[in-house]
């Protein structure tokens, strides 16, 4: 059971480091994690749970895919779907 099952919209801003997504829309909604790589995005990017659709990234340039784990406050998460940003 996850804490988000919905659409999760991911975007990166025009200066490639700002990363925004859809909020959860639930009421026990925890925060988020943000997991990369290069090629499986297995690597956490924010050290713990970040209460805002929010992130400036601090990567390197080139290309990474990038999913969004929802957290809630039962510890259930559900993750977005993965995609494909270049910085």
């Amino acid at each position: 059971m996850g804490a988000y099952t919905g659409q999760t919209l991911i975007s990166i801003g025009e200066d490639r480091k700002l990363l925004t997504w859809n909020p959860s829309p639930s009421p026990d909604t925890r925060g988020y994690e943000i997991y990369y790589g290069t090629v499986v995005p297995n690597q956490k990017l924010n050290v713990g749970i970040i209460s805002q659709n929010q992130y400036t990234l601090d990567l390197p340039p080139g290309s990474y895919q990038i999913f969004i784990r929802t957290w809630d406050t039962n510890e259930n998460y559900s993750d977005s779907e993965i995609v494909t940003i270049t910085i």
